[in-house]
């Protein structure tokens, strides 16, 4: 049996001070398993503000096919470009990444800061359309080595 991406990376983050969650399989959403089948988690928000034990680490490791994200909050804020026009200004405007992750599109870069005071927030055109998602307390994203829903390749 394959290791899920949550085996393979949760134990890891949350040994180095960050909140995994589990993620369901062909989504970005967080999940829960039980009686063979996935459905989306209640309360799993409550990790931003709160690690989750190492009893939960253990027991979401158990999850066939588990995804693996991370809850931001308690130090930990993601900006997420989706807009590729404007990536090369926006890279240039902000301070480098040294951790950092490619989605289907974009590039989500990762920093320690004051998630007491910096707020999730996302910034659209005036037509709407998705430029950056600034992730703190209350958000999440999912982290390799999960499946991407829409290209069926890792993260």
């Amino acid at each position: 049996m394959i290791a899920s991406p949550f085996t393979q990376a949760g134990p890891g983050l949350f040994e180095n001070g960050y909140s995994p969650i589990p993620i369901m399989p062909n989504s970005k959403l967080p999940g829960t398993y039980a009686d063979d089948s996935w459905k989306a988690a209640k309360g799993w928000n409550d990790c931003c503000t709160t690690r989750p034990s190492q009893l939960q680490i253990n027991y979401w490791s158990r999850w066939p096919n588990a995804g693996v994200g991370v809850a931001c909050g308690l130090g930990l804020i993601c900006i997420d470009i989706d807009f590729e026009p404007a990536m090369d200004a926006l890279l240039a405007m902000l301070p480098q990444s040294n951790v950092q992750k490619k989605g289907r599109k974009g590039i989500s870069l990762f920093y320690r800061g004051n998630t007491d005071a910096i707020r999730s927030r996302n910034f659209r055109t005036l037509d709407r359309v998705g430029l950056v998602d600034l992730l703190a307390e209350g958000k999440q994203t999912v982290l390799p080595p999960s499946i991407h829903p829409h290209t069926g390749e890792p993260y």
